[in-house]
């Protein structure tokens, strides 16, 4: 841990000391205007983050010290490792295809659907007549009858004042019950009744839609900034290996008390 954090404070320093050589450190006014933004991201005024960095028990120059580290960090970036990198266009379709290889979103089926409670689901006269309810609507509804029209009708909510739309779902999000008709049946087909523990169910198949992986443009930006970060990493390694090499480090140890 002792070495980790000498090396950090080293990498900390070579990294200060090359913004100062391009005379490009951190200005008053940067520090300022950085602050103003912290501030204001967190809603507070300027004069509130330091009362809020104090309170917390870190001291305010210390605090100041990490900021500036950070905006070196940012122009060292920006200004040394930056012109370095560059990605090509065959690296960037070489990450999409294996990043959509193993690509397995799986269908998603939009349902329509009808539901007609037990009004006693241990008797079975309401189990009768509930299942009689639904198999008539499924004959109007293949007579032509709208399945929105009996759906506000007959069906309980929330699908009755929806008319019947119950939304887009992926398999296993529904319940058992249900899931199976629902991802057996073609477009537009409608499900014989289906009885549950509360009551029968009859579905309709809206739309199946087919799970398709994004295309390159979608995915373009966010594949150059993976490589762009990775790149970004090596290079800054390669640069500080070079700078340990060319500096003269002297470090300089408290005795143990």
């Amino acid at each position: 841990m002792e070495f980790q954090v000498l090396d950090a404070l080293i990498d900390r320093q070579l990294v200060q000391q090359e913004v100062q050589r391009l005379e490009l450190d951190i200005t008053d006014t940067e520090l300022e205007r950085a602050l103003s933004d912290i501030a204001r991201q967190n809603g507070l005024e300027r004069e509130q983050l330091q009362q809020e960095i104090q309170r917390s028990g870190l001291a305010w120059d210390s605090y100041l010290d990490e900021i500036r580290s950070s905006l070196r960090e940012m122009k060292f970036n920006q200004q040394v490792l930056s012109p370095r990198v560059s990605v090509r266009e065959d690296e960037l379709r070489d990450l999409y295809r294996r990043s959509v290889a193993d690509y397995t979103d799986p269908p998603r089926v939009h349902l329509q659907g009808l539901f007609v409670p037990f009004s006693d689901p241990d008797t079975p006269e309401s189990r009768a007549q509930g299942l009689a309810v639904v198999a008539q609507a499924r004959k109007d509804i293949l007579a032509g009858t709208p399945f929105a029209d009996l759906a506000s009708r007959l069906s309980v909510e929330p699908y009755a004042s929806r008319g019947g739309d119950m939304g887009m779902f992926a398999r296993g999000e529904l319940v058992a019950e249900l899931d199976g008709p629902a991802f057996s049946m073609s477009q537009g087909e409608l499900s014989q009744p289906i009885v549950t523990a509360q009551g029968v169910f009859l579905l309709r198949v809206l739309e199946i839609v087919e799970s398709t992986p994004p295309t390159f443009d979608d995915l373009k930006e966010q594949l150059r900034t993976r490589i762009m970060e990775g790149k970004m990493q090596d290079a800054r390694e390669q640069w500080l290996a070079q700078a340990r090499r060319r500096a003269a480090l002297k470090i300089l140890l408290e005795p143990a008390g």
